[in-house]
């Protein structure tokens, strides 16, 4: 059997581009990242104890996205969540796990990038019965 190459031009814009920033906030607590639109995301968490909502749609057992976190010029203290909806931020039936594999989390100290790389790993009977994995971190200086 031949090996087929297949140049980065013939990938979907799912595996090349990155999404613009969408900044959380006390009255846009959550945002949908979709799967099937981008291959890194961004996301500024708000400067106070909001607690917010990164909800994952369209994931598929195996694909990995990667999600930058930064924080404003004031810590974050509020608490931050993961959740799987539809593309359009509805919830879905069934379960959802996230499971950190690093020892690090998100840091919440002012003016910190976070990098989050995240993974399907499981899929169940009910749309929202996803199995991630992920690791956090940020730049080693």
């Amino acid at each position: 059997m031949a090996f087929t190459k297949v140049k980065t031009q013939l990938l979907a814009d799912e595996f090349l581009t990155r999404a613009d920033n969408v900044t959380l906030s006390s009255s846009t607590t959550s945002t949908t990242l979709d799967f099937d639109d981008n291959a890194v995301f961004e996301v500024t968490l708000p400067g106070d104890s909001t607690n917010c909502t990164i909800n994952l749609a369209n994931a598929r057992i195996g694909v990995t996205k990667t999600i930058v976190i930064k924080t404003s010029s004031t810590a974050y203290s509020g608490t931050l969540s993961y959740d799987v909806t539809d593309s359009s931020g509805s919830a879905l039936t069934g379960t959802s796990t996230f499971v950190r594999l690093s020892s690090d989390d998100i840091t919440k100290d002012a003016n910190t990038t976070n990098y989050v790389q995240i993974t399907c790993v499981d899929e169940g009977s009910d749309a929202g019965d996803r199995t991630f994995i992920y690791t956090a971190g940020i730049a080693q200086t």
